[in-house]
């Protein structure tokens, strides 16, 4: 089956009913063919695509030619090792909070509190 590239495009099976050279002069695609050999002619006649077993390879236009490429298949994700000890505080903080009921000028009372950023235990004190 011929198939055609317009300068480097994705090959299509037929050509469009009018052509427009790279000088801008326009005719139609029967006359395509006889001028296919002619420089402002951006059109250019395709080879077959190569066979290929779409499972294990795949096809692409390079603008040129047609190129085959083996599907690779990624590495899997290497399983992330069990976690064997117990949880460990690894830092806590202490924050203080502002209180307020509807706005700056009411402010009702500060506290502070601390946090256990990770881990299972909690810190002394709290």
């Amino acid at each position: 089956m011929v198939m055609y590239s317009n300068g480097g495009a994705y090959p299509v099976p037929a050509l469009p009913y009018r052509v427009r050279r790279i000088n801008g002069l326009t005719y139609t695609a029967e006359a395509v063919y006889e001028n296919l050999s002619d420089e402002t002619n951006p059109w250019f006649e395709v080879n077959d695509p190569p066979a290929y077993d779409p499972s294990t390879h795949t096809l692409s236009w390079n603008g040129a030619d047609w190129v085959v490429s083996e599907i690779v298949e990624p590495e899997p994700e290497p399983e992330p090792e069990p976690q064997t000890g117990p949880d460990e505080v690894t830092s806590t903080s202490t924050f203080d909070f502002i209180f307020a009921q509807s706005g700056p000028d009411e402010i009702a009372g500060t506290t502070t509190g601390d946090a256990v950023l990770a881990g299972g235990e909690t810190p002394d004190g709290v």
